[in-house]
């Protein structure tokens, strides 16, 4: 298996260098890209679409069914039947701290699942996600690779409650399982993981960001690409570079 993700990554990258190093501007200003070889792109993509359908089919049987509805129901599947059990949620202390969880918003179809740490408290104030400069700034790199950010994607967190600290264990612990069943639901066509702890979670490991992202991950069976999160880039444009290269991979994954 991680010889196949390996092959995609260099896949990635060749078409990339056929497409040509763009990756410098703030926000892409300048769409008229040169391809340099038509045919190794089009045979690139051709490869990489067949062998991400070859790594969803074998991971199939690999998939572990998510039992968070044991106790509450005994066959629960519906994005409003869970959106329900996330907002009468209280197994966590950040139920006495929020205003109201906040379970996701956006395209139940899309192209993209945006999955954040938590939301903030002028999410908790509003009921929204993403929202302020760090939310302006999330929106101007999605535009930038031809994503609506009101039709195309799907936003939500690990931790679905605010609190006045970064989500602890137990909050990430209690909220997870949630996530995954949301994943589920929703099916995206890829995974857009924005921050350390979010990636920790979703992916279950422990590494350093810098370690996860670049890379194409599979989680159950769908494309994902970690990310540094728009906030930390506003305290650090060190990090606009690397993030625009996860946002081209990103977007010829969107568009295989």
């Amino acid at each position: 298996m991680n010889n196949q993700i390996d092959e995609l990554i260099d896949l990635i990258d060749k078409t990339r260098i056929c497409l040509g190093e763009d990756y410098l501007a703030d926000v892409v200003r300048d769409k008229n890209i040169k391809r340099k070889d038509n045919n190794d792109i089009s045979k690139s993509s051709i490869k990489l679409q067949q062998m991400i359908s070859e790594l969803k089919v074998e991971k199939k049987e690999e998939k572990k069914e998510i039992n968070i509805f044991q106790t509450t129901s005994n066959s629960l599947n519906s994005y409003q039947e869970l959106n329900d059990i996330v907002k009468n949620c209280s197994k966590c202390p950040a139920s006495t701290i929020r205003r109201q969880s906040i379970f996701g918003k956006g395209d139940l179809y899309p192209k993209l699942m945006v999955i954040g740490e938590g939301p903030g408290k002028d999410e908790d104030f509003q009921n929204d996600l993403f929202v302020g400069k760090s939310g302006q700034y999330l929106e101007r790199w999605l535009n930038a690779i031809n994503l609506d950010f009101k039709k195309d994607i799907y936003f939500t967190n690990v931790v679905k409650c605010f609190s006045n600290s970064n989500p602890t264990k137990e909050m990430v612990d209690t909220c997870l399982p949630y996530l995954k069943q949301q994943i589920e639901l929703i099916e995206p066509k890829t995974i857009l993981v924005l921050g350390k702890i979010a990636a920790n979670a979703l992916l279950e490991n422990e590494l350093p960001l810098k370690d996860m992202r670049g890379k194409i991950t599979l989680y159950q069976r769908i494309p994902t690409i970690v990310t540094y999160h728009p906030a930390a880039v506003l305290r650090n444009l060190n990090w606009r570079k690397p993030v625009w290269e996860d946002l081209q991979k990103l977007e010829k994954l969107i568009n295989i």
